[in-house]
């Protein structure tokens, strides 16, 4: 009988676990951001940046961070001497010089690491 109880309580136990499991993920809400006026957030995911291509203006100053949607990574500009680090305070930029800049992580994040690169036109 003893057996029978422990079976009995263990189903009931998995059946309501999986009935909150499922209550709650349908419960999630979609969180959308919204980017302050005078900052540039990349958001970098397994092996990607969230945009192929970022465009500033000419002369604009901008707050400039990284934020890890899925993986780790860190970010660099190429040729602007920019390094962003997840978690680290924004970092201020005033885009002086017109060009086309190669942004790469540059943390070995994984298979994909070589491919994980975007562009930033200053115009």
């Amino acid at each position: 009988m003893h057996k029978w109880v422990m079976v009995s309580l263990f189903v009931i136990a998995s059946v309501l676990g999986i009935a909150i499991t499922f209550t709650t993920v349908g419960q999630h809400e979609v969180v959308e951001e919204v980017e302050e006026e005078g900052t540039l957030v990349f958001k970098a995911e397994n092996w990607k940046f969230d945009k192929e291509e970022y465009t500033v203006e000419l002369g604009e100053t901008l707050e400039l961070s990284l934020r890890n949607v899925k993986g780790v990574h860190q970010l660099q500009i190429e040729g602007l001497d920019i390094e962003l680090l997840p978690g680290e305070e924004p970092v201020k930029v005033n885009f002086d010089e017109a060009g086309t800049y190669t942004i790469i992580c540059s943390l070995p994040c994984g298979e994909g690491h070589e491919t994980m690169a975007s562009t930033l036109i200053v115009q």
